[in-house]
C-alpha cells in the first residue's frame, strides 16, 4: 500500500514529461519573468510557514523563492503580456488540472486509509 503513492506519482511525472516533450519540441524557449515571479511570491512564504513550523523544507523552499522573486523583478521590463490560450492549450490545462484533482484525492483516500488502521 505504501508503495502506491511513489509509483502513481513516477508514473505522472513521466505523463506529463511525455507531454510536454511533445508540446515544446523543436520550439524556441522564451523565459517568462512574470512567471518567475510569480512562483517566487509564492514559494517564498511557503518556505516561511514550513520553516516556522520546522518543516525542513522549509528553506530550501524559501532560498528558491527568494530567487525566483529578484530574477522576475530584475526583469521587470521583459515581462509579457497575456495572451490568450490556444485550443490544445486550453485542453492540455483540462488534463492537468484533471490529474491534479485525481492525484489529490488518491492521495486524501490513502491518507484517510491509512489514519483509519
Amino acid at each position: 500500500m505504501t508503495l502506491l503513492i511513489p509509483i502513481i506519482i513516477l508514473i505522472l511525472i513521466v505523463i506529463i514529461g511525455i507531454i510536454a516533450i511533445k508540446n515544446f519540441k523543436g520550439k524556441p524557449r522564451n523565459i517568462d519573468y512574470k512567471t518567475l515571479y510569480i512562483v517566487g511570491i509564492s514559494w517564498l512564504p511557503l518556505g516561511i510557514v514550513f520553516t516556522i513550523i520546522d518543516l525542513p523544507t522549509g528553506m530550501p523552499f524559501s532560498a528558491m523563492g527568494l530567487v525566483f522573486l529578484s530574477i522576475g523583478l530584475a526583469n521587470r521590463d521583459k515581462w509579457q503580456d497575456s495572451k490568450p490560450l490556444t485550443k490544445s492549450q486550453k485542453n492540455l490545462s483540462i488534463v492537468l488540472a484533471i490529474i491534479g484533482v485525481i492525484v489529490f484525492i488518491a492521495v486524501l483516500v490513502l491518507y484517510i486509509l491509512n489514519c483509519l488502521d
